[in-house]
């Protein structure tokens, strides 16, 4: 069984048709878990009501104060106890299969894997506020190269490329993430970074599963990549000096160490795939 760890912070806006594409997936062995944080608009309510007559559990774990999105997560993970758990945004729209070519994924790698902490993820579809397209891949969209953290945790440190709300993971990767380190940026790089460190494996499935709703009040939305940056929104030096402090000491030493690895994956970026 699956547990859907779901983190709410006014989301009336949009939860319902979350629910409605978590109530349309083809794999239906899952019960959802939901932590709010500290909502003063009608999200739980309304997943109270929508949430009637489900065949499968729906368990409120708390209601907390405003602590942001990874204390919600790094709490729903401690709180699931199955084989299985996956996390998601109440804003986004799941397709249909987005659990079953999951799972499938996972059972294939488990069988080579045997006792491993194991993440499988997925590619996502960006679409507005009104689900019109944005991008037909998140990853084409901001140059993202997720086979490159399959065979390398440094990359993954330097730029992830692990939205945390297409990816499954199995009872080891959750063991050995919780719990969230100090200096962990967010649940979902923090999880890719433990699964990594512990000898664990990452899979990235090229396939859009999710529709990836960009609006307003996105915590961490879809950025389109900028080659260079030095003025604006965020640098590409400001971004680089959160990475080196959300992956030190655990992945690199040094800052020397950091630069190396960072004008590798530049290079990489530049690679014709």
């Amino acid at each position: 069984m699956i547990d859907i760890l779901l983190a709410t912070y006014n989301g009336g806006e949009y939860i319902g048709a979350f629910l409605q594409s978590l109530q349309s997936q083809t794999y239906s062995d899952w019960r959802l878990l939901v932590r709010d944080d500290g909502s003063t608009d009608d999200t739980l309510e309304q997943i109270q009501t929508l949430t009637q007559g489900w065949h499968q559990e729906v368990v409120f774990v708390e209601r907390g104060d405003h602590t942001g999105a990874k204390n919600s997560f790094e709490q729903l993970l401690m709180h699931s106890e199955n084989e299985y758990c996956a996390f998601a945004d109440q804003d986004d729209i799941w397709r249909e299969n987005k659990l079953a070519v999951s799972v499938s994924a996972m059972h294939e790698a488990e069988s080579v894997n045997a006792g491993k902490a194991i993440v499988v993820h997925t590619d996502l579809q960006v679409v507005d506020s009104e689900l019109k397209t944005i991008s037909e891949s998140f990853w084409k969209y901001s140059n993202l190269r997720p086979e490159l953290i399959e065979g390398d945790i440094h990359y993954l440190a330097i730029s992830n490329c692990l939205t945390g709300c297409t990816m499954l993971m199995n009872k080891p990767a959750r063991e050995v993430s919780l719990p969230f380190a100090s200096n962990a940026a967010m649940h979902d790089a923090w999880v890719g970074i433990s699964t990594l460190l512990s000898g664990g494996v990452i899979v990235a499935l090229h396939e859009q599963t999710v529709l990836y709703r960009q609006h307003s009040d996105n915590v961490y939305g879809a950025k389109k990549y900028t080659a260079l940056k030095l003025r604006g929104e965020e640098s590409n030096i400001s971004k680089a000096r959160k990475s080196y402090a959300a992956a030190s000491p655990q992945v690199f030493g040094s800052v020397i160490s950091f630069l190396w690895w960072k004008i590798r994956y530049f290079i990489s970026q530049r690679i014709k795939r």
